[in-house]
């Protein structure tokens, strides 16, 4: 009011419409960026779903039968004769326990029985692993087979997901989950990854193990060894029932289930 008179203050309602005007722009500005951004992070993760379960079903498979790694100076090949000479070593070992300690049976069964195990461990180990790494593969592919048509649904339920109703809020929701599940994708092709690479380096390992199980305080070590590599193994497994459980809830869950 100026002077008392029902007369608008103009200084006043500049302010206002400057402050409305500027409040408008920063809003529409905000929604401009976060609907690019979603869009930019939808179009990732459907990229990113399609690239992890194709990595998957394609290229996280290691080849422990390689000549690269079984013959001439491979990784496993190396240990293999390293682990033939500490054969005799842990042998005569233990038969110089066994005949201190007066254990003669404990002697004759490292000798006829362990170090046929352990040989036969160095021999077989390869040959064994394979075929439990192509009978994971057919399982975990067979998984996610019967989760087909719901991993194929996947990508057009998480690209639906930008035009749900809510504004600049659900935008924001939708940016944040996205980069969640891009930044799981790219983990989860890590984990295939390092799940290779330690198969490799077990494996590798392995003739030394044998070698030592037949030292009696050294034993325990092949079984802890081969549980582990069982373990790696079945990890594929593992996750692709966790992938295909996780595409039939966003399934599920886009469609109101």
């Amino acid at each position: 009011m100026i002077l008392g008179v029902g007369f608008p203050n103009p200084i006043g309602w500049v302010i206002d419409k400057v402050t409305g005007f500027v409040g408008d722009v920063a809003t529409a500005g905000f929604e401009v960026i976060i609907g690019g951004l979603t869009a930019w992070v939808v179009d990732a993760v459907v990229w990113v779903v399609g690239g992890v379960f194709n990595f998957f079903l394609d290229s996280t498979d290691p080849n422990v039968q390689a000549d690269w790694f079984i013959t001439g100076d491979g990784p496993y090949a190396t240990t293999v004769t390293i682990g033939a000479s500490l054969l005799l070593v842990f042998v005569l070992a233990g038969i110089i326990q066994g005949t201190l300690a007066g254990d003669v049976g404990g002697m004759l069964r490292r000798i006829a029985l362990e170090l046929p195990v352990s040989i036969l461990g160095m021999i077989g180990l390869v040959t064994i692993t394979q075929v439990l790494i192509r009978v994971t593969d057919a399982l975990s592919g067979q998984v996610l087979d019967n989760f087909q048509d719901d991993i194929s649904e996947f990508g057009a339920v998480v690209a639906s997901l930008s035009t749900l109703s809510g504004g600049t809020a659900t935008a924001f929701v939708v940016f944040v989950l996205g980069l969640v599940t891009v930044l799981a994708g790219l983990v989860l092709v890590a984990e295939l990854v390092v799940r290779a690479a330690l198969i490799y380096i077990v494996v590798a390992l392995a003739p030394l193990v044998f070698a030592a199980r037949l030292w009696p305080a050294t034993k325990g070590a092949s079984r802890k060894l081969l549980d582990l590599l069982v373990a790696l193994i079945a990890s594929k497994l593992v996750i692709a029932i966790a992938l295909a459980v996780a595409a039939a809830a966003a399934v599920g869950a886009g469609s109101g289930g």
